[in-house]
């Protein structure tokens, strides 16, 4: 992306090669997103939370969403723990940590997952 942009910047200094190779390039990009709709690797944050009725799972882009979504469950159950703070003046960390400190029986795991870009082959519909 970093190339086709300069490209675009200053197409004065782009030689007919370097464009025949930018445009390739670009090429196989448009195959890996069209064959695979993750061409690269990312890291998920995941959430688990034990409570009475069963299991809670949620899955975010960033850590920052995922406590977003625990602070909304933590806030729901407020009234079951013996907190006097009001949870609106938290940020969702705290509310988090305070929240599952403080239940004798609900328990949170969290964790980073890192899922890996296909196989080469798979992105751009190479056979061995």
């Amino acid at each position: 992306m970093s190339r086709a942009r300069a490209a675009l910047e200053t197409p004065d200094d782009l030689s007919a090669d370097d464009r025949e190779a930018l445009i390739e390039a670009l090429a196989a990009a448009e195959d890996s997103l069209r064959l695979h709709p993750l061409p690269w690797a990312i890291d998920i944050h995941v959430a688990h939370i034990d409570h009475r009725e069963g299991v809670n799972l949620y899955a975010a882009v960033s850590r920052e969403t995922l406590m977003r979504e625990i602070a909304e469950f933590c806030r729901e159950y407020w009234s079951e723990i013996a907190h006097d703070r009001d949870p609106d003046t938290l940020d969702d960390e705290d509310i988090a940590r305070i929240y599952f400190e403080l239940h004798p029986d609900e328990y949170l795991q969290t964790d980073r997952v890192a899922i890996d870009a296909p196989p080469a082959a798979l992105v751009t519909g190479e056979q061995s």
